[in-house]
């Protein structure tokens, strides 16, 4: 991956220092020549040093200059210092200092510690448990196999975790992190950084600053903190924070959670039976298909559920709900909520405050165009409602003025409306086209309980009127109204 392979040919080139005569020995030197202990022989400079260990635990100190160090077999020590080295620990436990320059250091098979350095450094832990630090500069890491750990350190940093489960955190600047395979946990630290998970199961904060996060595979946990996040978990199922600021939350592939939090976010399930929360602020949440969970949470929100029998909340706020397709449940609660069924027989609550409630689904106003929906539960709630009545509806006002939309589109059973009041609220024929000939009203008074009135328009019963208040509807209550203008 990196020009630090390169190493590998330094026995073949067979380069004048080769420190320790004896593979049982401690070995030492330093770039002070002469200065060796524990059997070794030559010593480097401050120049361009080549230093070669033994099999045993070498202590290697290139000193200043570009030095290019390797420490063979056993648990070495390699000291760079000062300069652009290159320096690869081998078969080992080791431990591998850059120093100040822009170092290329592997750490080669082992469970080794390597440290670049202020500078722009290329490490590679190679086999084992490793741990790297990039230290200041724009670094490139990569852990190879093992579970390693990995610190970017200041700058702008690319990390790579590869195999294995790795915990890497890119610190300050805008990094670029790939966690590779295995249940890696990523943090981006602050700055502006783009963080894949890759295989496994991911544990990933974006940290400060406006991330683009991926998950990838399996079934991953991704948190955007700070900053105006894009998270988006693919396959798996997977759970999403947006946390403060304006996020954008994409589920992809599976049954995943999504929390937008604070500010305005956008949130998208995708594929799968999602959970959806906006959290505080103005939301735009999209289950997609499936069977979701849509809630708004406080703010103006506005909520689709796409395919699937979905299940959508407002929550606090003026809220536009719209079930989609199939048999959605859609509750305003508080504001001035907007609720549109969609196909499919729905049920619509309207909760405190003006709702205006469609459970009618139409191409067009124009004349012959007939509902496409049927048999929707709508309950208005506190306010003063509208709701736009279809084929087969039950339809309670709740308290308030409520307006009663009903019309000669109705294609089938007519809608039912069980509290009507003719004190406060009034019934709206819409027509297509040119106003209807005449509208007729046949009204049952049984011995007990409240009258019952069929309305009809030019013979054509357009609703069912239970009239709650003792006094029957009458003409006086019903307005015509051109479809075109309601819609």
């Amino acid at each position: 991956m990196f020009a630090i392979f390169a190493l590998l040919g330094l026995i073949a080139a067979g380069f004048a220092l080769d420190i320790g005569t004896n593979d049982d020995s401690e070995d030492t030197a330093t770039d002070d020549t002469g200065s060796t202990s524990g059997g070794t022989s030559g010593g480097a400079t401050d120049g361009a040093d080549r230093l070669i260990g033994t099999d045993a635990a070498d202590e290697l100190d290139g000193g200043a200059g570009n030095d290019t160090i390797l420490g063979w077999l056993g648990n070495d020590q390699l000291l760079g210092g000062p300069g652009k080295d290159e320096m690869l620990g081998g078969p080992g436990n080791d431990t591998l200092d850059g120093g100040d320059g822009a170092d290329l250091l592997s750490g080669g098979d082992g469970e080794d510690v390597v440290n670049g350095g202020p500078g722009n450094d290329q490490l590679l832990g190679g086999s084992g448990d490793d741990v790297l630090n990039g230290n200041d500069g724009a670094d490139m890491i990569a852990g190879d196999y093992g579970a390693d750990s990995i610190n970017g350190g200041a700058g702008n940093d690319i990390l790579f975790g590869g195999g294995g489960d790795d915990t890497i955190d890119g610190f300050t600047g805008n990094d670029r992190i790939h966690g590779g395979n295995g249940n890696d946990v990523i943090d981006g630290g602050e700055g502006d950084d783009l963080v894949e998970g890759g295989e496994g199961n991911d544990d990933i904060s974006g940290g400060e600053g406006n991330d683009v996060l991926y998950g990838r595979g399996n079934d991953d946990l991704i948190r955007g903190d700070a900053g105006n996040d894009f998270i988006e978990g693919n396959t798996g199922f997977d759970r999403l924070e947006g946390g403060t600021g304006n996020d954008t939350l994409r589920g992809g592939y599976g049954n995943d959670e999504l929390f937008g939090e604070d500010d305005d976010d956008e949130l998208d399930g995708g594929d799968g039976d999602d959970i959806l929360d906006g959290g505080a602020g103005a939301d735009r949440l999209f289950g997609g298909a499936g069977n979701d969970s849509l809630a708004g949470g406080d703010g103006n929100d506005v909520l689709q559920g796409g395919g699937g029998q979905d299940t959508l909340n407002g929550g606090e706020g003026d809220d536009i709900l719209d079930g989609g397709g199939q048999d959605d449940t859609l509750d305003g609660e508080a504001g001035n909520d907007v609720l549109v069924g969609g196909l499919g027989a729905d049920t619509l609550n309207g909760g405190a405050g003006n709702d205006r409630i469609e459970a009618i689904v139409l191409e067009s106003a124009a004349p012959g165009e007939a509902d496409q929906d049927e048999g929707d539960t709508i309950d208005a709630g506190d306010g003063d409602d509208t709701l736009l009545l279809g084929t087969g509806d039950i339809a309670l006002g709740g308290t308030g003025a409520d307006t009663f939309v009903v019309g000669n589109y109705v294609d089938g059973a007519a809608p039912v409306i069980p509290d009507f009041n003719s004190t406060e609220d009034q019934l709206v024929i819409a027509y297509q086209g040119t106003p209807p000939g005449t509208i007729t009203i046949e009204t049952a008074v049984p011995s007990s309980g409240p009258s019952i009135s069929l309305i009809k328009v030019d013979g054509e019963t357009v609703a069912e009127v239970t009239n709650n208040s003792g006094t029957p509807i009458s003409v006086s209550d019903i307005a015509l109204v051109p479809l075109s203008e309601l819609l």
